[in-house]
């Protein structure tokens, strides 16, 4: 059963693409790094409380009341987005286009398959130390009691630099060009791992 709930939370992903493509098409082209930053500094927000304040409520009232208060939480985010967000969205009648012709419309299609494959690799990079991090907390917290507030602290850790580093790579997209800013943000975790 939880891991069929996980595999339902899963879907909820989506959101943040959606999230994504409409603020890019909302934002003028000046100040759409800047916008896509902030979204990205508010997810990553999310991922850094998260675990901090999940690791809390398991520690004060138990493991099952966290996912009732998180399922409220979601619950409220839809009323908030069902209510205030608005678009102005016409649908056009036109033909649905098969995956083979939107392909072709893209323009670099050597640099999109470059994206997606580094993307996948550092999502997989990330994300694979996720379910051993609380494992290996345990076994270093022997005589601690807080164990879950403690495994959370060490995995939103990893999203500080993030945090911080959203709006500032947003910005310097803005001003040099979106090209550059992966590239250099790859080669800064490079030399940093």
């Amino acid at each position: 059963m939880l891991i069929g709930l996980r595999a339902l939370q899963g879907t909820i992903t989506g959101f943040a693409t959606a999230c994504a493509t409409l603020i890019a098409a909302q934002a003028d082209k000046k100040h759409a790094g800047v916008a896509l930053g902030t979204l990205s500094t508010s997810s990553v927000a999310g991922t850094l409380l998260g675990p901090v304040v999940g690791g809390f409520i398991e520690d004060t009232v138990g493991l099952r009341p966290v996912f009732f208060i998180t399922g409220s939480l979601v619950f409220v985010a839809f009323i908030i987005a069902l209510l205030f967000v608005k678009e102005d969205f016409v649908r056009e009648d036109k033909k649905v286009q098969s995956m083979r012709a939107i392909w072709r419309a893209i323009p670099e299609k050597y640099l999109t398959v470059v994206l997606c494959v580094t993307y996948f690799i550092i999502t997989l990079g990330l994300n694979s130390i996720e379910p051993i991090i609380t494992v290996y907390v345990t076994q270093l917290s022997v005589h601690l009691n807080n164990i879950a507030l403690i495994a959370g602290l060490a995995f939103s850790v990893s999203g500080l630099a993030n945090l911080v580093a959203a709006p500032v790579l947003g910005r310097l997209s803005d001003r040099t060009g979106a090209h550059k800013i992966p590239l250099f943000a790859l080669i800064a975790a490079g030399f940093s791992g």
